[in-house]
Parts: C-alpha cells; sequence; structure tokens
C-alpha cells in the first residue's frame, strides 16, 4: 500500500500533468472492492475516515456532478480536483498507520508524523472549498477572503509540492520500523524492493532529463550501481529504460531546450533587483545544465536541429549582502521553515543507517548522505528554490539507503525488540480507537486545532503587511505554453509599490508611445521640480506569486542634467513649464518637453503592462512616480488579448488642469468635483504628451485593471496585451486571438475600434467586458503638432462646429442622431 502511494506520488511530481492522481483514485477503488470481497482485508473505517471522505464528497465530487449536469468541458483541472483529496485521504491513513504500528518509535518520528499527518489534513481542508465552509470561515476569520485568505495562503505554502515528501518520508519510515520489528518484514520488503527500485529508476532518468542538477546525475549513477551489485537482471531492466527515456529526450530536445531557458534563466531579473550577479565559476560546477549547454551548442549537435539560445546567467551569489536580501524575503515563508526542517530530519535518519551499514554499502551512503546534504543547501540559496523533479531523485536516494540498510549482511537488531510480526506484517492493520479521548486521538486534535488558530490569522511567524505572502500559485495554474504564465514563475518583487507618503508630484513624466513591441525604442519625457539626480525602474506588473512585479531594467540619471521642464498638481496648479502650449478654441495641452531617457523593449520582455518607476535621490520626503506602457506582441496568437483603455485615462487626466470633463483652476475644484463643466471650460481634445494626474502618474491602471490582470496571470491564462490606441489603428489584430478582453472603464472607443471589434465578433471573437460604462463615447485619435499619429483624443460631445471629422462624429454612441448602440 504505501509503496504503491509512494510509485503514484513519483510519477505525479514527474510527469507534472498527475497521473498519479488517477492512478491513486483507482487504489482508493480497488481498496473498496477489496473490503467488501475479502474477508481477510483488514481495513478498519473510523469515524474520521468518514469525515475525510464527506469533505471530499462535498468539495470535489458534487461540482463535478454540477458540470457534468450543467454540460460543462470536464477539465484536466477537474479531475485533478477529484483526485487530489484521494491522495490526501490515502497519505493521512499512511500516517495514522504508521502511528498505530506496535512497536515504540523514538519521540522524533512521532513528531515526524504527526507533523506529515497534519499536512495532509490541511491539503484536503484547502482543496474541499464547497459552499458553507467559506461562510463558516468567514464567521471566525474576518480576514478570509475567497482569492486571497491567510488560511489558503498558508496552508498552500505547506501543502504544495509536499504530498511527494510527505509519501516517501512516510514509507521510509515505515521500512524502517519494520526492519525494527520483524524479520518475515524484511525478507517481504527485500522481493517487493526490486520492483520499486526499477520503478525509481525509470522515473528519475526522464527526471534527469528535466532537472539536470549535478548532484541528480550522480544520485542516478549510484543507483545504476546499487541496482548492478543487487541484481543483475534489475541493472539490466534498468538501462533499458534509460534508453527509452534518452531517445525520447532527444526527440523532445527542444521543449527541453525551452525548459533550460525558463528553468535556469529566470533568475536574472532577479539577480538585477537584489544586487546579485552571476559567478561563472559557481555555475559551471554546482549545475549540470552549463554542461548540457556546452554539448549541444557544439557543432555535431546541429544534426538534431537544435539552435539553443542560452542568453540567461545563472543565479550565483556576488555578495553576503545578496546572499542576506534573499534569505530575509525567505525568512518569512513558512514552506521555507519547513523545507529545513524536513531536510534536517531526514540527514539524521540516512546518517543514521550510514552507522549500520558496513562495507561498500558504508561508502555509498555516505555519498548519498554528502549529496543530500549539499542539495539541500543549493536548494535553500538557489533563487528557483527547488524544483518538483529534484525530490524525486532525492528522495529514491533516501530509499537506496533504507534498502542498503534492509540488505546488508552486517545488519544489526536493536538491542529492544518488540515481538515478531506475522507474515502479513505489510498488510493494512485495522485502527481502533478504544475510547474518544484516546491518547493518539487528542494529540492530533491538539494539533489540528493549534495548526488552524495559526493558519487562521494569527500571523504570528510574520508581519504579512510587511513581508509577500507565500506563494500560492499551484502546478495546476502553470502552462509552459503560455508565455505570460511560464513569465509569472520568475522571481517577484513589490518593490515596484510606492513608497507610503511618497510626493507623486516633485517628480513626473510620460512616454512617447502608449505601447510598443521588442525592440522599439520609447522616448520618456521627465521633469522635476529641482536639479536633482534620479532613477528609473521598470517593472513588469502581474501576479508572481503575490508580489505582483517584477524588475527588467534600471537606470541611473546624475543631477547634472537641467530637468525642471514644468510641473503640475491640483495644490500649486501648472508651474514652470515654459514649453507647455494650449490652444484657446480646444484647450488642447501639449507639454512639448524634451527627452530625457531612450527606453528600449527587450527582446526577451513577455508582453504585458509595465509601470516605469521614477525616484529622486535625495528628496524628503520620497519623490516618486510612475510611467505606464503596454508591451505588445503583434506576432501572438494568444488564447486572449487584453486591451487597456488608454484612451479613457486620458480623458480623465487633468494635468495641466484640463479634462475632456472639466478646468480645474485650484485644489477646491479637484476636492469637490466642481471645476468648469461647460463645453467652453472643458477641453474638446487632451493630449497624449503629458504626465497623468491619476495614479500617481499611472491613470487608472492602479483603480480597475490591475486586479483583472493580476487575477488571468495568477490563473495561468495564455493572454497577450494592447491598447485601446493600437485597436483603433489595428483592429484585424484582434482576429488572431479567440478572446478581446476589455477591462476597468473602456469608455472612449473610435470607430475604427468599434467596427472592427463588431468584425471581429462576427468572426467567431468572443468579446469580454469586465468593467462598466463601456464604448459609450465615439472619440477620433488625431496626430499631435509634431505629426505623430494617435496622441490627440478628440471628443466634442455636442454637435459644434469642428466636432466632425474626415471619420466620424463625437457623440455618445447611444445619441439618435448617430444610432450606434
Amino acid at each position: 500500500f504505501a509503496g504503491a502511494v509512494l510509485t503514484a506520488a513519483t510519477a505525479r511530481g514527474i510527469v507534472g500533468l498527475k497521473p498519479g492522481d488517477l492512478l491513486l483514485s483507482g487504489m482508493a477503488g480497488l481498496l473498496v472492492v477489496r473490503r467488501f470481497v475479502r474477508k481477510d482485508f483488514s481495513f478498519a473505517v473510523t469515524p474520521i475516515d468518514v469525515g475525510f471522505m464527506l469533505l471530499i464528497l462535498a468539495g470535489t465530487l458534487l461540482p463535478l456532478l454540477k458540470a457534468v449536469l450543467e454540460g460543462l468541458y470536464i477539465s484536466k483541472e477537474m479531475l485533478n480536483a477529484l483526485a487530489g483529496p484521494i491522495e490526501y485521504f490515502l497519505l493521512y491513513r499512511v500516517m495514522l498507520e504508521a502511528l498505530s504500528l506496535p512497536s515504540k518509535l523514538p519521540t522524533m518520528t512521532r513528531v515526524i508524523l504527526v507533523v506529515l499527518s497534519l499536512i495532509s489534513i490541511i491539503g484536503v481542508l484547502q482543496i474541499a472549498r464547497f459552499p458553507g465552509v467559506e461562510d463558516f470561515l468567514l464567521t471566525f476569520f474576518p480576514t478570509y477572503e475567497t482569492a486571497e485568505s491567510p488560511i489558503i495562503h498558508r496552508a498552500t505554502s505547506l501543502v504544495g509540492g509536499w504530498e511527494i515528501l510527505a509519501a516517501v518520508a512516510a514509507y521510509v519510515i515505515l521500512l524502517i520500523n519494520q526492519i525494527q520489528t520483524t524479520d518475515e518484514g524484511v525478507k517481504t520488503l527485500g522481493r517487493r524492493w526490486n520492483w520499486i527500485l526499477i520503478g525509481f529508476l525509470a522515473f528519475n532518468v526522464i527526471a534527469l532529463l528535466s532537472t539536470l542538477s549535478t548532484a541528480g546525475f550522480i544520485a542516478i549513477v549510484l543507483g545504476y550501481v546499487l541496482a548492478w551489485r543487487l541484481n543483475g537482471k534489475l541493472a539490466r531492466t534498468t538501462l533499458y529504460a534509460m534508453g527509452v527515456a534518452v531517445v525520447g529526450g532527444l526527440a523532445l530536445t527542444p521543449v527541453i531546450i525551452e525548459r533550460l531557458q525558463y528553468q535556469f534563466g529566470k533568475a536574472a531579473a532577479g539577480a538585477t533587483q537584489h544586487g546579485i550577479v552571476p559567478n561563472t565559476w559557481v555555475a559551471r560546477w554546482t549545475h549540470w545544465d552549463v554542461v548540457f549547454q556546452t554539448v549541444l551548442l557544439h557543432p555535431s549537435s546541429l544534426i538534431f536541429g537544435v539552435q539553443p539560445n542560452f542568453n540567461y546567467p545563472v543565479l550565483a551569489f556576488g555578495s553576503t549582502e545578496s546572499l542576506y536580501l534573499l534569505l530575509l524575503y525567505r525568512g518569512g515563508l513558512l514552506y521555507v521553515a519547513a523545507f529545513v526542517a524536513f531536510a534536517v530530519i531526514l540527514l539524521r535518519h540516512i546518517w543514521q543507517i550510514r552507522k549500520k551499514v558496513n562495507g561498500f554499502n558504508h561508502h555509498i551512503v555516505t555519498a548519498i548522505f554528502t549529496i543530500l546534504a549539499v542539495n539541500f543547501a543549493i536548494d535553500v540559496l538557489d533563487a528557483h528554490f527547488f524544483s518538483a523533479g529534484e525530490w524525486q531523485i532525492l528522495m529514491t536516494l533516501i530509499a537506496i539507503a533504507v534498502g542498503l540498510e534492509l540488505r546488508t549482511d552486517n545488519f544489526e537488531q536493536p538491542p529492544t525488540r518488540v515481538a515478531a510480526a506475522a507474515p502479513t506484517a505489510m498488510r493494512i492493520p485495522a485502527v481502533r480507537l478504544p475510547a474518544s479521548w484516546d491518547s493518539r486521538f487528542r494529540m492530533g486534535l491538539a494539533g489540528v486545532l493549534v495548526l488552524t488558530a495559526l493558519v487562521g490569522g494569527a500571523g504570528w511567524f510574520r508581519d504579512r503587511h510587511q513581508l509577500p505572502p507565500p506563494p500560492v500559485l499551484s502546478i495546476s495554474y502553470y502552462d509552459a505554453a503560455a508565455p505570460t504564465s511560464a513569465e509569472n514563475q520568475n522571481f517577484g518583487t513589490d518593490a515596484w509599490q510606492l513608497a507610503s507618503g511618497a510626493d507623486t508630484h516633485f517628480i513626473q513624466g510620460y512616454a512617447g508611445a502608449a505601447s510598443a513591441i521588442k525592440g522599439q525604442t520609447v522616448p520618456l519625457y521627465i521633469s522635476t521640480q529641482r536639479k536633482v539626480a534620479y532613477d528609473i525602474q521598470v517593472y513588469r506588473i502581474g501576479w508572481y506569486r503575490g508580489l505582483g512585479g517584477r524588475l527588467l531594467q534600471s537606470a541611473h540619471i546624475d543631477g547634472s542634467q537641467d530637468q525642471t521642464q514644468g510641473n503640475w498638481s491640483a495644490q500649486t496648479g501648472l508651474q514652470g513649464c515654459a514649453t507647455c502650449t494650449t490652444q484657446a478654441d480646444t484647450h488642447l495641452l501639449d507639454a512639448h518637453w524634451q527627452q530625457s531617457y531612450a527606453l528600449t523593449i527587450g527582446n526577451s520582455w513577455t508582453t504585458g503592462v509595465y509601470l516605469v518607476k521614477l525616484h529622486a535621490d535625495g528628496v524628503s520626503p520620497v519623490a516618486e512616480s510612475y510611467i505606464p506602457l503596454v508591451v505588445r506582441d503583434d506576432a501572438s496568437t494568444s488564447d486572449m488579448v487584453v486591451s487597456l483603455p488608454v484612451n479613457t485615462y486620458q480623458a480623465y487626466n487633468v494635468w495641466g488642469g484640463y479634462s475632456l470633463y472639466t478646468h480645474l483652476t485650484d485644489a477646491s475644484d479637484l476636492a469637490n468635483d466642481e471645476g468648469g463643466q461647460s463645453f467652453n471650460e472643458r477641453a474638446r481634445k487632451v493630449s497624449f504628451n503629458r504626465p497623468y494626474s491619476e495614479g500617481a502618474g499611472a491613470g487608472n491602471f492602479l483603480d480597475w485593471d490591475i486586479h483583472t490582470i493580476r487575477w488571468l496571470e495568477r490563473s495561468g491564462y495564455d493572454v497577450s496585451y494592447t491598447t485601446s490606441v493600437d485597436v483603433s489603428a489595428q483592429p484585424a489584430a484582434v482576429l488572431h486571438h479567440g478572446i478581446y478582453l476589455s477591462t476597468g472603464h473602456d469608455e472612449y472607443w473610435t470607430l475604427a475600434m468599434r467596427d472592427g471589434l463588431e468584425r471581429a465578433r462576427a468572426a467567431g471573437v468572443s468579446l469580454g467586458f469586465f468593467g462598466a460604462n463601456d464604448g459609450y463615447w465615439q472619440a477620433r485619435l488625431e496626430e499631435d503638432d509634431a505629426g505623430t499619429a494617435s496622441r490627440t483624443l478628440t471628443c466634442y460631445k455636442v454637435l459644434t462646429p469642428g466636432s466632425e471629422g474626415s471619420d466620424a462624429t463625437t457623440l455618445p454612441n447611444l445619441d439618435p442622431d448617430y444610432s450606434k448602440p
């Protein structure tokens, strides 16, 4: 039973598609059948089992049944949702059986088993989120929210990926216990061990092709040496499996290269962000992928059609401060602490095994201990922590060490032995609770209550408002084929946010384009109230495990260049803008600033919404603001395209005193929304050549659109980004996607936008409007006085001379004179 759980969990972790869940579901069915068909099968159902099965039924089977009845597509995620709790339930049974074994386990072993049991319990509670549970949680934990819950955050931190470790650790403990309690158990395990080892080694060859760590490679070599010593037939079988895996690996070489670029290259921005510099020497000796890349880059590799592009540094630590920053960041993450605790406990067990075996086996276990210790250390210090594939290799080493202990000729029984068990010792014993307050039951219940209190919002181990929340991006949300999904696996940061109480008027700026593509250079126009140095940091906004952004580029502008080109705030009005021009008839205000910086879009930048953060040096209070920019991918055929409503941003932008709604003369107008509202006072044309007054320079992005974008990228959707300006200029580009999403407040459309979206809908493109007041006004985009297209938004809103242009009338789409509902 434990071996089957272990093998299934290993398969699940390696392949990533969770076939192990389906296998475990089948195992559960077999257990039920055997329970009623075979009378000698001693599987006792306890009240706790009934409770878990009810959770599984309410949390997974009922929603799945509802989906079937509603005719919805049964996705892989739904099947995983069904199989996942069953897996946790089976793991829980393993823990419970281990706790009920007749031998007197060491105190530390019992602690391990209790912790693993609690992890399994949390896993079931986390997944079984059916109606009623959330209301119950809200009653006791007001901070609970469906998507951003501390409970879900912390439970996922404990559970995500740990089912593999929990199953293997429990299995190893069961092996140790059987060795200590019965000779017959040794014989039974010995006969079954060969087949388990075959499965391990076959799976680990595949893991080797995906993780490619040096220690993993050594682990596989040691596994084959051990297999050859134990059983020649076993060795031949595993070598055959390796051959099949290698042939398959060569066929999948382009896929492996893509994985390498993601897995080992994602730390580049994190390195820049934390001042961590690549170290070639460290990379050469700690990452097998460097050797693999060298082989692929050899001219002979071109026969396989390999044309890799390895422009990503491997993360290493160039200074003590860098290592300190990374460890400080991880210090508040519970799952890291759990990882370290488990690593220490497991190393302790391997060290004990090393003392028991002699001869060549002693050296093998010593090597295994060393590899494990080095890997655990690297995992803690490496930027991407650890991958699920590595655990199969490392846990295999642990199981091999136990197998050596089992097979050694010099094995000595412990001084104190309990009575030998029956030959069927590995059969699951019945679990009977003699009283409702049995000692084990009390211990487990107390642990559940304490852990529930901790994850429910107590937050004693860290301040959630000062440190980022633990990662919650489940593997079920990850799609390697979706660039935005892969992008969000990178090392994120919350440093994109402005400092609390920052002065957002001292430094202001705008971009020379609403969007850009890879390789394009976008001019940035920046002004400060006095001559100071400042920093430019470019962040891509997404989910990034809850941190919300990733640093892509930074630059420092020294104070030698005079950047005092003008400034506006509602309190002071427009000051010092000698280059600003205003048309008397339309109130069109253009800043006409000189270019301050040329931002080149990197070739590796993923399509998305980017915020350019401006930070003035040596200014008190802190002076910071934003410049928004969308990076497009015009060649993308993503499932959906999201349009940022920059036309509406500009319509409400009152920088300089004018918007399409008002003319502000002082701060009281802004506070009371009492600026000039009449046709003669407000602007009929507004320019993109000025900073945004809203959102600290980000327009309305931080009010509306950011929430949809974070949700889409957290959920792993295949998405690309554009703007209302680009949809107006190239409406046919929408036809490259299956879904068009309008987010936030998308009020101002051009006729080209409207007609283009109607054609897209007729062609089968789904249109989604995730906001309100969409498409209310029809406006038009015109060039600025320098001849740059789409830099002026025109919307007269009434029929007056000049309100008609070559393309359309600027009236509401509901206006009877226009009749465009």
